[in-house]
């Protein structure tokens, strides 16, 4: 594994994290295909509550729009992150 691919996990495991912390549950039961409003039940005001969480730990959100994120992958996928 390369160096970039360890930071990548560990971002996205940071994310999770945060995402979790954001929920009330635990990183485990957080996976890639879970759909943000359907699994976790976020509206479009938490989604920028959140966006305001990633914010605040120095993550850029520039490229974060909501009404085209689903998944869990496809938050990855738009804070450019890999696998």
């Amino acid at each position: 594994m390369s160096t970039s691919e360890k930071v990548a996990k560990i971002t996205k495991l940071k994310i999770k994290e945060l995402l979790a912390d954001y929920l009330g549950t635990e990183v485990d039961e957080i996976a890639e295909d879970d759909s943000l409003r359907e699994d976790f039940h976020m509206k479009a005001t938490e989604m920028a509550d959140f966006t305001e969480v990633l914010e605040t730990e120095g993550i850029n959100t520039s490229s974060l729009d909501f009404t085209n994120i689903e998944t869990v992958e496809e938050l990855f996928d738009a804070l450019n992150l890999s696998d």
